[in-house]
C-alpha cells in the first residue's frame, strides 16, 4: 500500500465499496515486491 497505508483505510478515504475496487483504482506501491524480485534475480546468476 502507499506508504504503509492499510487497504481498509484507503477504501474508506477513497469511498470505494470493496477492496477489489481499491486494488483496481488506487495507485498501489510495489516496493514490497522488491525483495522477491531480488531473490528471483539471484536464482538466475
Amino acid at each position: 500500500m502507499q506508504n504503509g497505508t492499510p487497504l481498509f483505510a484507503l477504501q474508506e478515504m477513497g469511498g470505494w465499496e470493496s477492496p477489489e475496487m481499491v486494488r483496481r483504482y488506487a495507485h498501489l506501491a510495489a516496493d514490497h515486491l522488491s525483495p522477491y524480485a531480488d531473490r528471483l534475480t539471484a536464482l538466475r546468476e
